[in-house]
């Protein structure tokens, strides 16, 4: 919340053409997709299919990185690899960089 309340107090001085919404993270927005870019500012442990179907087919593009755990990952570059929504994400350079909780798997049951 403070973010979103830095954003919204900033942004619209320095980039006027930037929408500013709120909501869970993982869904995305799907009410303003398709986008041409998608970032997520912040370690996944996978990218959201959620958002990978709100990338633009033709040319869009989703940025993160990609972590199996906290610390050491990938800074990816994702586009579209084939119809549904389905991203090819190509890394880029290694990085350290936190995991965001609200995209943390929910735990599961095992033996």
């Amino acid at each position: 919340e403070a973010l979103l309340a830095i954003a919204r107090t900033v942004l619209p001085g320095l980039a006027p053409g930037v929408r500013i919404q709120a909501g869970p993270l993982p869904a995305g927005w799907p009410a303003g997709a398709p986008y041409d870019v998608v970032m997520i500012e912040g370690a996944v442990r996978a990218i959201p299919e959620a958002m990978g179907l709100q990338v633009r087919a033709d040319g869009g593009r989703l940025v993160t990185v990609l972590a199996e755990r906290a610390g050491a990952g990938h800074g990816v570059l994702a586009e579209h690899a084939g119809p549904g929504g389905v991203l090819r994400a190509q890394p880029v350079f290694d990085c350290a960089t936190p995991l965001l909780p609200a995209f943390a798997a929910r735990p599961t049951f095992q033996f």
